[in-house]
């Protein structure tokens, strides 16, 4: 694997646990309030003009609200393939493994640790497609808290070493910015923005990889009166998606549309309860 490929690889790893934060937070306590241990999405694919659906997605939910796997069938998707990803945690409530298996062999594994701050301060990070190999990162923090205002995260990939300094700008508690850079000079790697509006919700947020082609992402965010996500929309590829509920504040349906405006896929959410 060339270095350009690693690079790749651990941008997209970042990408995914920024996503899974930000919707883990938001549905933990709606999980556990109402005590949901598991969630069955239902897919249709309004664009291959049928009316039928099929079991895309199965989302097991511990009794404190936590995920802890999610299994995919991609053949609703038009392709033979089953994901299953694992979470587990610490006690309190920190991921500290991911594994994802596809087709029932084992496609990639993480490892976490964290500080008392709650920051993750080493990761170990193996694959095992196309061949197996490994990398550790490990991340040191300037400042006390949450929120540090800057860390330096070393890479450590067969005898390649990545350094990257970062810097993040806060107003109050909010992060609105992050600089990360190459500790072998001054040149800006990637950067993100995020945006909110007076009600401390996240409005937009930019991420701008200067390094790699097409790991760009541009994505809004509109609100229901109640706070809960109404619409995204991804800005460089002109995609959207609405966002219901039912009256209890768990997902119920969601609509994905294309570049052109054309409702291409649904989904529709179930829920098992712990008794």
């Amino acid at each position: 694997m060339n270095n350009m490929l690693k690079k790749l690889g651990l941008i997209a790893l970042t990408l995914l646990f920024v996503d899974l934060g930000f919707a883990q937070n938001e549905d933990s306590a709606v999980y556990r309030q109402f005590k949901v241990r598991e969630v069955i999405t239902k897919l249709r694919m309004p664009m291959m003009q049928s009316k039928d659906t099929c079991i895309y997605r199965i989302q097991k939910i511990n009794e404190k609200g936590w995920l802890t796997e999610v299994s995919e069938d991609n053949l609703c998707m038009g392709w033979n393939s089953k994901r299953v990803t694992n979470y587990t945690y610490d006690s309190l409530g920190r991921i500290v493994g991911v594994s994802i298996t596809n087709n029932d062999k084992m496609e990639t594994k993480l490892e976490l640790k964290h500080d008392k701050y709650h920051r993750v301060v080493e990761e170990i990070y193996t694959w095992f497609e196309p061949f197996q190999n490994s990398s550790l990162s490990k991340t040191i923090y300037f400042g006390a808290g949450q929120n540090a205002d800057s860390a330096v995260n070393i890479t450590y990939v067969d005898k390649d070493t990545f350094v990257r300094r970062s810097k993040n700008y806060y107003v109050g508690e909010k992060l609105v910015k992050s600089e990360e850079r190459s500790d072998t000079s001054e040149k800006l790697t990637s950067m993100t923005v995020l945006k909110y509006n007076n009600q401390d919700q996240l409005i937009r947020f930019e991420f701008s990889n200067f390094e790699a082609f097409d790991q760009d992402q541009v994505t809004t965010y509109t609100y229901h009166e109640d706070g809960k996500v109404l619409r995204s929309e991804d800005v460089l590829y002109n995609t959207a998606a609405e966002f219901f509920y039912y009256k209890t504040g768990v997902p119920g349906v969601t609509f994905y549309y294309n570049k052109f405006g054309d409702l291409e896929r649904e989904e529709f959410y179930q829920y098992k309860h712990y008794r």
